[in-house]
């Protein structure tokens, strides 16, 4: 969540193969429902701030806080999506898991900006899950 209400609008950007959003220099390609969401987000920009930012002060961020050249806080974006019946923590977990399955170590530990280990003990985890759904599946034929 830190670096999520950390997003500028100048991270947004469509062509016409879809929508990205751009995570330090690597572009994603957003499902279009979200890419819709943050278009409406940055014509319309939800905040509860009187105050707009300077012209020329640079982009605004995506989920402005209450004062308009700050962030939002993480916490408070996290307790809504919450609300909102999306588990940040739970779905952050499965991503990794899923991701690291995928990749070496290394190569998430560069990508996300997490500690070599941390990606090392991400990827035990889905290896050991993946173990444990194949014995299962092969005793289940």
């Amino acid at each position: 969540m830190t670096r999520i209400v950390h997003l500028t609008t100048d991270c947004f950007k469509r062509d016409q193969d879809g929508a990205y959003i751009t995570f330090d220099k690597a572009p994603v390609l957003l499902p279009p429902t979200p890419a819709r969401l943050i278009d409406q987000q940055i014509a319309n920009p939800v905040t509860r701030s009187m105050s707009q930012p300077a012209p020329g002060s640079g982009p605004a961020f995506l989920f402005p806080g209450p004062l308009a050249h700050q962030p939002r806080r993480p916490q408070g974006l996290a307790t809504q999506l919450l609300e909102l019946g999306l588990p940040t923590l739970a779905a952050h977990n499965t991503a990794m898991i899923a991701i690291t399955a995928d990749l070496p170590p290394i190569v998430t530990s560069d990508l996300f900006g997490v500690h070599v280990n941390t990606a090392v003990e991400w990827s035990v985890l889905a290896q050991d899950s993946w173990a444990d759904y194949l014995a299962a599946r092969k005793a289940t034929e």
